[in-house]
Protein backbone atom coordinates (compact mmCIF):
# COMPACT_ATOMS: atom_id res chain seq x y z
CA UNK A 1 0.00 0.00 0.00
CA UNK A 2 3.06 2.33 0.44
CA UNK A 3 3.72 2.35 -3.06
CA UNK A 4 0.54 3.57 -4.07
CA UNK A 5 0.05 6.07 -1.17
CA UNK A 6 3.33 6.99 -2.66
CA UNK A 7 2.09 7.20 -6.19
CA UNK A 8 -1.52 9.39 -4.85
CA UNK A 9 1.23 12.30 -3.85
CA UNK A 10 2.92 12.24 -7.25
CA UNK A 11 6.06 10.21 -5.76
CA UNK A 12 8.45 8.55 -8.43
CA UNK A 13 8.95 5.05 -6.72
CA UNK A 14 11.88 3.17 -6.13
CA UNK A 15 10.95 -0.67 -5.98
CA UNK A 16 13.17 -4.08 -5.33
CA UNK A 17 12.83 -6.48 -8.58
CA UNK A 18 10.56 -9.46 -7.29
CA UNK A 19 8.30 -7.59 -5.12
CA UNK A 20 4.80 -8.16 -5.53
CA UNK A 21 3.84 -4.86 -6.54
CA UNK A 22 5.95 -4.79 -9.91
CA UNK A 23 2.85 -4.37 -11.74
CA UNK A 24 2.50 -0.79 -10.66
CA UNK A 25 5.77 0.49 -11.51
CA UNK A 26 6.81 1.43 -14.89
CA UNK A 27 10.62 1.23 -15.27
CA UNK A 28 12.02 4.69 -15.98
CA UNK A 29 8.15 5.95 -15.74
CA UNK A 30 6.78 6.23 -12.60
CA UNK A 31 9.59 4.99 -10.71
CA UNK A 32 12.65 2.29 -10.87
CA UNK A 33 13.03 -1.59 -10.40
CA UNK A 34 15.90 -2.44 -9.00
CA UNK A 35 17.85 -5.61 -8.14
CA UNK A 36 18.43 -6.04 -4.38
CA UNK A 37 21.60 -4.71 -4.79
CA UNK A 38 22.64 -1.15 -2.41
CA UNK A 39 24.88 0.52 -5.24
CA UNK A 40 22.09 0.50 -7.69
CA UNK A 41 19.46 1.61 -5.27
CA UNK A 42 21.75 4.70 -4.43
CA UNK A 43 22.60 4.98 -8.20
CA UNK A 44 19.02 5.63 -9.09
CA UNK A 45 17.89 7.60 -5.61
CA UNK A 46 20.78 9.75 -6.46
CA UNK A 47 19.48 9.65 -9.78
CA UNK A 48 16.21 11.07 -8.65
CA UNK A 49 17.60 13.66 -6.32
CA UNK A 50 19.82 15.51 -8.91
CA UNK A 51 17.79 15.52 -12.19
CA UNK A 52 14.66 17.64 -11.04
CA UNK A 53 13.15 17.12 -14.10
CA UNK A 54 13.14 13.55 -13.95
CA UNK A 55 11.73 13.89 -10.81
CA UNK A 56 9.10 16.29 -11.65
CA UNK A 57 8.01 14.24 -14.95
CA UNK A 58 7.97 10.30 -12.88
CA UNK A 59 5.89 12.47 -10.27
CA UNK A 60 3.13 13.18 -12.49
CA UNK A 61 3.07 9.97 -14.41
CA UNK A 62 2.98 8.42 -10.87
CA UNK A 63 0.23 10.74 -9.75
CA UNK A 64 -1.59 9.87 -13.30
CA UNK A 65 -1.30 6.35 -12.72
CA UNK A 66 -2.75 6.70 -9.35
CA UNK A 67 -5.93 8.30 -10.62
CA UNK A 68 -6.25 5.75 -13.61
CA UNK A 69 -6.25 2.72 -11.04
CA UNK A 70 -6.30 3.61 -7.97
CA UNK A 71 -8.55 6.30 -6.86
CA UNK A 72 -12.09 6.31 -5.41
CA UNK A 73 -13.05 7.51 -8.74
CA UNK A 74 -11.82 4.97 -10.56
CA UNK A 75 -12.78 2.25 -8.28
CA UNK A 76 -16.16 3.27 -8.74
CA UNK A 77 -16.03 2.95 -12.01
CA UNK A 78 -14.84 -0.67 -11.80
CA UNK A 79 -17.75 -1.55 -9.62
CA UNK A 80 -20.35 0.42 -11.48
CA UNK A 81 -19.34 -2.21 -14.44
CA UNK A 82 -19.79 -5.65 -12.76
CA UNK A 83 -23.14 -4.18 -11.47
Amino acid sequence: ITIINAMQFGKPVILIQDNPHNDYVFEGVTGFVVTKDKEKVLEVANRLMSDSELRKTMAQYARKYYEEHFSIYSVGRGIGKLV
